[in-house]
């Protein structure tokens, strides 16, 4: 018995000193984010344009065999965008220039499927 109680009070001894540690000095768990990312998450939100082909037809997912004359946005209003966005409070924006149909949204010579061959 007398065993049993010297062994609880040395372990109850040992954690308790281990314990007095300064609350100031805690470890990191994970790595600590550097400025640049603590920057970027304050950015919060960004907007992403899929503008392309499937805006003119009624689609969901394009294929890449949409004729390229389907495009042809005559009444492109880009700063009704912008003033949309910045009155939902974004605060960059992303356009996406070619996705994944293949459709490209500058006169690129690497392919004809773009907007070099569209009625602009």
């Amino acid at each position: 018995m007398k065993k049993s109680l010297l062994f609880a009070f040395l372990l109850g001894t040992a954690m308790t000193a281990t314990a007095q540690r300064n609350a100031n000095q805690v470890e990191p768990v994970l790595p600590i984010p550097t400025a640049k990312q603590v920057e970027w998450q304050k950015l919060e939100t960004y907007a992403f344009i899929h503008f392309g082909l499937n805006t003119f037809n009624d689609k969901e997912w394009g294929y890449g065999n949409t004729d390229v004359k389907t495009f042809n946005p005559t009444n492109l209003d880009c700063e009704q965008w912008a003033k949309t966005l910045v009155a939902a409070g974004m605060k960059g924006v992303i356009l996406t220039a070619k996705h994944h149909d293949g459709f490209c949204l500058w006169p690129t010579h690497t392919t004809d499927y773009c907007i070099r061959n569209t009625p602009l």
